[in-house]
């Protein structure tokens, strides 16, 4: 039990250095594209149920 929890934290402690403004800068345009993309897919779609 306290094996598991030891490799619980240094999983989590590891993997929380790649977060951050750092890490999420880079992907902040694809992510609104994303967004709009979406958005757009959601509007053809109800277009078309409109018709």
């Amino acid at each position: 039990m306290t094996v598991c929890a030891l490799l619980a934290g240094a999983t989590l402690t590891g993997s929380a250095t790649r977060m951050g403004p750092a890490a999420i800068r880079p992907d902040r345009a694809n992510y609104n594209q994303g967004i709009v993309d979406s958005a757009d897919e959601q509007m053809l779609l109800n277009l078309v149920r409109l018709r």
